[in-house]
């Protein structure tokens, strides 16, 4: 089933510059080498930018079980830190999520 939203989404006028959302953070650190290498590894093959969000997407939900589900006293913040350990709060998780859909539409996606 495809969601389509009824409504559509307009940034507030003093937004121009929307490009700070794809901003590395220290919570989403993108560039890390393990985070470079995952995505290459899931993102070989496409260069559509949706596609790289649904890999993306369906990687951390059901490739990185909660910490909580699997009874893990692992707490993660960063994406590379979610990503190295295997486990993560929600909260870290969107980070990892935010790192590789950052990556996905980076203008030089790394591997290439």
């Amino acid at each position: 089933m495809q969601y389509e939203s009824t409504r559509k989404y307009r940034a507030p006028s003093h937004m121009t510059d929307l490009s700070i959302f794809l901003e590395e953070h220290p919570y989403v650190d993108y560039s890390s080498p393990i985070i470079r290498a995952k995505a290459g590894e899931l993102f070989s093959g496409t260069d559509s930018p949706l596609e790289r969000a649904r890999i993306a997407y369906e990687f951390v939900r059901d490739g990185i079980p909660h910490c909580f589900d699997i009874g893990s006293d692992i707490i993660t913040s960063g994406a590379s830190d979610v990503l190295a350990r295997g486990t993560g709060i929600c909260h870290s998780k969107a980070n990892l999520f935010a790192g590789r859909k950052c990556f996905a539409f980076s203008p030089a996606p790394a591997g290439r």
